[in-house]
């Protein structure tokens, strides 16, 4: 299955979960033991992005914090 580093990491780093590959091109300084899939199939990748939204009106503090 192929999942987000976030959600993972830690099941990778405490050997509760094995990671074959990561999905960027290059390897993850999280995860550098882990190899890319470029590595087993040339020009492989697939990466995402995860974004927060609040309203129009939100209370520039809160933006600050969802900022950090």
């Amino acid at each position: 299955m192929f999942a987000a580093a976030p959600s993972t990491i830690e099941y990778v780093k405490t050997g509760k979960l094995r990671g074959l590959a990561v999905t960027t091109t290059t390897r993850s300084e999280a995860l550098a033991d882990v190899p890319t899939m470029a590595e087993f199939l040339p020009g492989f990748e697939a990466s995402s992005w995860f974004g927060v939204g609040a309203p129009k009106a939100t209370p520039a503090e809160i933006v600050d914090k969802l900022n950090k």
